[in-house]
């Protein structure tokens, strides 16, 4: 294998947990701040609810949901 191409096969996990100083559900869907539709629902706070609404599968899927509530 050349170089270029074990570069490419490797990545970095890093095993710190950044929570920002948000609510929960901020917190979940910056992991998809880059989808338009996310990053909509994050910059309006007027929007809360929807944005819940848009997070809930994740957190059912993370098995966090039943604690968050």
């Amino acid at each position: 294998m050349r170089v270029p191409e074990l570069r490419k096969s490797i990545a970095i996990v890093p095993q710190d947990c950044v929570l920002f100083n948000d609510a929960i559900s901020y917190n979940i869907a910056y992991g998809s701040v880059n989808d338009p539709k996310f990053k909509a629902l994050v910059d309006d706070p007027d929007r809360n609810a929807e944005l819940i609404e848009a997070v809930t599968p994740a957190a059912q899927r993370a098995q966090v949901y039943d604690f968050i509530l």
